[in-house]
């Protein structure tokens, strides 16, 4: 037997609060993703570094910012951050070559979700129809148009570290400071008003014989315990082999393979989706009737459940250092974040379901 041990690991995350889809326009969209992408050239000169140390290098956009990390053992990323911070407080700029070749990668990474027809309705039209944003995926014409003097005009607000936040939970640079948390939550973006139809087109993909079916909750929770409650239960209704929506949709009429049932949070607010793909009218009406008697498909012991299960992924979430730091991020910015779910009763459940009735949600199909 192979005795098991210890290793202290670390990660250090550069937000800048500067990005993020919810700072953009329309005829903008995507650019902080292809500015995320362009950022990460600045890391080019200490790769071989980075990987002789065994440490993992990554970034994310998301609709609230862009983020820069590093993980790996404890006293290799404290041997790494300074050169790490100096790349990404001071990025150089790419050449134009690197700089179009980007934005091919870019455009490449946005064609494979619209070529997804789930990716397509969740994670692009349904934002677009129902809250008016785009995704940090962008649009191929805003993308298009963003030439190399506005990437060298925008690289400029990337040099300003008094617009961004550093966590990590053992080692930051003197380089990195966390900064005045009450003027980055100032900083200007969108007031999301969810509206059945905000106007904006759809994007089309590939023509597909898959028909995917969407509703998403009309009332976006702005509570943190409500938030966490609304979580449970929509795994109460489609998680699991002996979640309601499974066994009366996919067990019982065989009338769809992909279930979904998500949470997804913008700012500082929460939106619940429900995903059934390549699915027939009959799938449809289903749902349509879970909806309308949640209180019916929804026990006590199925609570007990779920709620155990999600004590258990919180518990493995926590392992992860990258996703735990951004947990603390979330917090600080005033994000809706989840209660803690042990915390969470039943007749909570029972209370939310009242706002997730039939009525309550939008309908979305592609």
């Amino acid at each position: 037997m192979y005795k098991k041990n210890s290793i202290p690991m670390s990660s250090v995350s550069f937000a800048y609060l500067k990005g993020g889809s919810l700072t953009e326009t329309n005829e903008t969209a995507g650019t902080s993703h292809l500015m995320e992408h362009l950022i990460c050239h600045s890391f080019d000169k200490i790769r071989d570094d980075l990987q002789k140390n065994g440490i993992t290098v990554n970034a994310g956009t998301s609709e609230e910012y862009i983020v820069c990390h590093i993980s790996g053992i404890d006293h290799r990323v404290g041997r790494m951050v300074d050169q790490w911070a100096d790349t990404i407080l001071n990025p150089n700029p790419v050449s134009q070559e690197v700089f179009e070749n980007e934005k091919k990668t870019v455009l490449k990474e946005l064609a494979m979700y619209v070529a997804d027809p789930v990716s397509r309705v969740l994670r692009i039209n349904s934002v677009r129809r129902h809250y008016g944003i785009d995704s940090p995926l962008g649009t191929v014409e805003s993308i298009n148009s963003f030439g190399y003097e506005q990437y060298l005009e925008k690289l400029e607000m990337f040099r300003s570290p008094d617009e961004g936040l550093i966590i990590g939970p053992t080692y930051y640079s003197d380089k990195l400071d966390i900064n005045n948390i009450d003027a980055i939550q100032s900083f200007d973006r969108k007031n999301i008003t969810v509206v059945n139809d905000s106007g904006m087109p759809m994007v089309t993909g590939q023509d597909t014989p898959q028909k995917v079916l969407l509703w998403t909750n009309k009332n976006m929770i702005s509570d943190n315990r409500r938030s966490a409650a609304a979580k449970i239960l929509i795994n109460m209704l489609s998680s699991g082999l002996n979640s309601p929506m499974y066994q009366e949709i996919r067990e019982k009429r065989g009338l769809c393979y992909v279930l979904q049932g998500v949470q997804r949070s913008y700012y500082q607010r929460n939106a619940a989706f429900i995903i059934l793909s390549d699915a027939p009218d009959e799938a449809k009406k289903v749902m349509e009737e879970i909806l309308s008697n949640i209180p019916k498909y929804i026990t006590k012991e199925r609570f007990d459940i779920v709620k155990e299960m999600s004590i258990v992924e919180e518990e493995k979430h926590n392992i992860y250092l990258y996703e735990n730091l951004f947990d603390e991020l979330r917090r600080d910015l005033g994000f809706v974040y989840d209660a803690e779910t042990e915390g969470i009763t039943f007749e909570e459940i029972l209370e939310v379901a009242k706002s997730f009735d039939l009525s309550e949600f939008f309908f979305y199909q592609e």
